[in-house]
């Protein structure tokens, strides 16, 4: 009974992997990164060439869905990224402007401690999500208390 029902959840994380790939294949192609999503594709093996995303979901309604479930249980707005600790205007990333979301909780993060992932340190602009605030060098330097 056991392994049945190892089996049945091994088999529901897998193909809930497989559709936040297919999701976020389809929004790479959308927003044009055209060479992030060739590649997804490529380290993402046949399954993903099979595959579409359904006519009434997409990435971007997924979030703004969980936003507003998240919100409305728990009286508050979800965080989904925060700034990467250490890095900041001088630490060559060549990144002009940190881009942040509506909270300080990690890309994909479901606001529980010590459960991250998304885009680690290294990550260029076109690997971050579309933001809902951009921040200028300066403003970053301000809301850090270094000006």
């Amino acid at each position: 009974v056991k392994t049945k029902s190892r089996s049945i959840t091994d088999k529901q994380s897998s193909d809930r992997q497989r559709d936040c790939l297919v999701l976020i294949l389809s929004f790479l192609r959308h927003f044009g990164y055209v060479e992030s999503a060739a590649q997804l594709q490529n380290e993402g093996g046949t399954a993903l060439t099979k595959l579409e995303v359904v006519d009434n979901v997409d990435l971007v309604q997924v979030l703004t869905e969980y936003e507003e479930f998240y919100e409305m249980k728990f009286k508050r707005k979800p965080k989904f990224s925060r700034l990467v600790a250490g890095l900041g205007t001088g630490s060559g990333t060549g990144m002009g402007t940190m881009v942040r979301g509506s909270g300080g909780g990690t890309v994909g993060s479901r606001g529980h401690r010590g459960r991250r992932s998304g885009v680690g340190v290294g990550a260029t602009p076109k690997q971050l999500l579309p933001s809902r605030h951009v921040l200028s060098p300066s403003k970053m330097r301000e809301e850090q208390g270094m000006l």
